[in-house]
């Protein structure tokens, strides 16, 4: 179990995680890591933000996840992803 946002849990498989997914999307498809960018705002995408080629931060993120992203963006709210 994980936390995905203040009010929010997301309950996984042990040891599944989105970066977890993204790795395996990696190697399936032999796509380097360094090729995908991703948008993350909470501590559930902290290693994907950090994994990536390039991470990206919502305005409304977390600190953490902002510290390490390469970018940030503007919120879920005024369409920061498009």
């Amino acid at each position: 179990m994980s936390r995905s946002g203040s009010d929010y849990f997301e309950i996984n498989g042990q040891d599944v995680t989105k970066l977890s997914a993204l790795q395996h999307i990696s190697e399936y498809e032999t796509i380097p890591m360094t090729s995908f960018m991703c948008f993350g705002d909470y501590g559930n995408d902290l290693d994907m933000i950090k994994e990536a080629g390039y991470g990206v931060a919502m305005a409304n993120a977390i600190d953490k996840v902002k510290d390490v992203a390469w970018n940030v963006t503007d919120t879920n709210n005024q369409d920061g992803v498009a």
